[in-house]
């Protein structure tokens, strides 16, 4: 089957959500543009072990796409039901890359009409000192380890160095952030624990007989993942005041847009906010402090009907 649409770039994001939420989902036409460099997919999720899918084709000038879609692409115990991903595309020469803008939530390709689906994006920059700052994913990391374990998180300039030790063993590793482009709309970002380092007790052969360092990554990769569920839940609870405070829009409007909107984000930044110095008894250390910045996207519709 075909589906088809156009994609829009909402230019007054106060005009166009407050015409949205009190004239039946339809915007006033001078709060949006069409969006002309994307690139729109349908994509559908493997389960466990089973691949992705996508079928994918860049906007025209017009913001108008179409996708040929496999009419066996029903949910079953191999695949997921789909869902509409889009990226932003910048070239630069001869290169490009992509940044994800949209997502939709799961639906039944049998239950969608055969109507021009029409998706309107808002892309927000948020301004350096919204960013997550280091003491709160310092609490956020304290909050995710296992009790008896201590340590410490440092956000760096690509990502979270976090070292961690219990009863005389050692282990270092970095956590990488990415947006979610998954069907989840509930979740934000997406983590990866790697770059891992142990230190444990005693002679090296004892200690990798005795302790099984593939045991000890997989629970910490536990417990990096409730650590970026505490990402995805702070981000939830601030959203509204951090773009109602950087647009200049109501937050009373934010909220109730949130209500039919897709958040995806767009990217993530670590700009430096500032620096400590620490006196290493060999002399003073100055080490850069960074923010986790992250540029929401506001989607709508949340559902392709």
């Amino acid at each position: 089957m075909e589906i088809r649409g156009k994609l829009f770039r909402i230019l007054d994001p106060a005009g166009f959500f407050k015409g949205w939420i009190t004239n039946n989902q339809i915007p006033p036409q001078n709060t949006y543009v069409p969006y002309t460099r994307a690139e729109v997919r349908v994509a559908i999720e493997g389960k466990g072990f089973f691949p992705d899918h996508s079928k994918k084709v860049d906007t025209q000038p017009d913001g108008s796409w179409a996708i040929d879609v496999p009419n066996d692409w029903q949910e079953s115990f191999v695949l997921k039901s789909p869902h509409i991903l889009i990226y932003d595309i910048k070239k630069l020469l001869n290169l490009g890359w992509l940044s994800p803008i949209y997502r939709s939530a799961q639906f039944q390709l049998s239950s969608l009409s055969n109507k021009e689906k029409k998706i309107y994006v808002y892309c927000h920059e948020m301004p350096t000192e919204q960013g997550i700052s280091q003491e709160q994913v310092s609490k956020m990391l304290d909050a995710a380890l296992p009790s008896k374990v201590s340590g410490s998180a440092t956000i760096l300039e690509d990502g979270i160095r976090v070292h961690a030790k219990r009863k005389g063993a050692k282990v270092s590793f970095k956590i990488r952030l990415r947006p979610d482009t998954s069907s989840d709309l509930n979740s934000y970002l997406a983590s990866k624990a790697e770059d891992f380092d142990f230190d444990l007790p005693g002679p090296d052969f004892l200690s990798t007989i005795c302790v099984n360092e593939d045991d000890i990554k997989e629970r910490i990769k536990t417990a990096v993942h409730d650590a970026a569920h505490g990402i995805n839940d702070f981000l939830r609870q601030n959203l509204v005041s951090q773009i109602s405070q950087s647009a200049g829009i109501a937050s009373s409007l934010v909220s109730t847009a949130l209500k039919d909107t897709s958040i995806t984000f767009k990217g993530i930044e670590y700009p430096v906010v500032g620096t400590t110095k620490t006196n290493w008894g060999l002399g003073i250390i100055t080490a850069d402090v960074h923010n986790i910045v992250v540029n929401p996207c506001m989607g709508v519709p949340r559902q392709i009907r």
